[in-house]
């Protein structure tokens, strides 16, 4: 697993606004179901927890690329999105994602295309190198899937989901996963741009033309 440090907030896809009614309302979401899908995130600002990283940071980039290797349980909520390959008869990791609650993950709309069964995914939180199996991990199944309504894969925004496991994680004293803690919002008062931390098993370098 890598660590990969950045601005917050910057996006490599298109930002487009969306088409508004005479009400000013979005045309494509109604307003019951905006409502229904943001409920569903009100316990986790209701939860915030602070982080303890240090923002002062040097080796900024734009692109998701690269970083240095993570220590292991330093990203104690990182979790590994993994997909059954029914050729192969094997699971194989496929997305990351965040533990966010006991019964909760977050992680990327873009991620769950193809199939919305939540039987084709499994959640794997201690996973440090998936090239092997180290002992560490422990896999939950799917109970539900929560991709948001309004994804468009052709500006891959807004890329956000949510996943209900169907046993609960233990963040017991023998354990080494914890939630994923929360910044404060301090923008106003900053000089200069925050900074956050990426973390997963990524591309190590970026090639522009690259095929396959």
């Amino acid at each position: 697993m890598s660590k990969h440090w950045q601005y917050c907030g910057q996006s490599l896809h298109q930002r487009i606004k969306p088409a508004t009614d005479k009400t000013g309302g979005d045309k494509k979401f109604s307003n019951q179901t905006t409502k229904i899908f943001e409920a569903r995130f009100d316990f986790i600002l209701k939860s915030q927890r602070t982080c303890s990283f240090d923002d002062d940071y040097d080796q900024l980039s734009a692109r998701i690329v690269g970083g240095e290797n993570a220590e292991r349980y330093e990203f104690p909520w990182q979790i590994s999105l993994r997909r059954y390959n029914k050729a192969l008869n094997k699971w194989y990791h496929s997305c990351g994602g965040v533990v966010i609650d006991s019964r909760w993950i977050l992680t990327a709309a873009h991620c769950v295309l193809g199939s919305n069964d939540p039987g084709h995914y499994r959640v794997r939180i201690g996973e440090y190198d998936y090239s092997m199996d180290e002992g560490y991990e422990i896999d939950f199944n799917v109970s539900h899937i929560f991709a948001h309504h309004g994804f468009n894969f052709q500006t891959v925004e807004p890329d956000i989901c949510l996943l209900k496991l169907a046993t609960e994680i233990d963040f017991g004293p023998g354990s080494n996963i914890r939630p994923i803690c929360f910044p404060q919002m301090m923008m106003q008062t900053r000089t200069k741009p925050s900074t956050c931390i990426s973390t997963g098993w990524g591309k190590t370098i970026f090639r522009e033309f690259e095929q396959g």
